[in-house]
């Protein structure tokens, strides 16, 4: 993969047990880190990041990879620019393997950001899963707090495949209600009422 907002990755391999990737150091902080220091991010700024994200998620898809694993921890911001970079395609699935090849290397990711689709363990996972992803992380940044939460993956996984958010415009996050839109749209539980790409 190669775009401004994905951090480029060199080489990776493995030397007796211990697995490497070798990737661009990006001086900056995660935005988990950001999050955790200052809480919700002004709507100017969320706008900025989730169109970064967008872009990188849009090229990814074009190239046949699902991030699978978008989350505030995977989301790293370039000092001195504040740049959104992708990182860690870890869990990503290309789209190219049949699905039994691709279920049989599939790992779930970070329940809290799942699309309903991959909670429910579903095979054709395409881009617009990552959509929802973002849609997560554009709630989480302008609010401060994820759309949902529960003790167990199951419990977690059945609220985003069947009950509605609180939301964003009864939070007061007097973010613009264009952003609002983009963002509840990307959070639709069926991936049909979503955007079809990141573009």
């Amino acid at each position: 993969l190669s775009h401004s907002n994905i951090v480029p990755v060199h080489t990776f391999g493995e030397v007796d047990d211990l697995v490497y990737i070798v990737m661009k150091y990006v001086h900056g902080q995660s935005l988990a880190e950001r999050m955790r220091r200052e809480g919700a991010l002004p709507a100017a700024e969320v706008r900025r990041i989730l169109r970064d994200l967008a872009l990188g998620l849009d090229s990814a898809h074009r190239d046949g990879v699902v991030h699978r694993d978008l989350k505030a921890e995977n989301i790293l911001l370039e000092g001195g620019t504040g740049r959104a970079m992708l990182t860690d395609f870890g869990v990503a699935l290309l789209r190219s393997l049949d699905p039994v090849r691709a279920d049989s290397s599939r790992a779930f990711g970070t329940p809290h950001y799942m699309s309903p689709e991959q909670a429910a363990g579903e095979l054709d996972i395409d881009g617009r899963s990552d959509l929802y992803s973002l849609g997560v992380l554009g709630y989480y940044m302008l609010s401060g707090r994820l759309p949902f939460d529960a003790h167990s993956f199951e419990a977690l996984a059945a609220r985003h495949i069947a009950e509605p958010h609180t939301p964003l415009a009864e939070l007061e996050t007097g973010a613009p209600a264009s952003l609002v839109d983009v963002i509840e749209r990307c959070l639709q539980k069926w991936r049909s009422e979503r955007y079809r790409t990141g573009a």
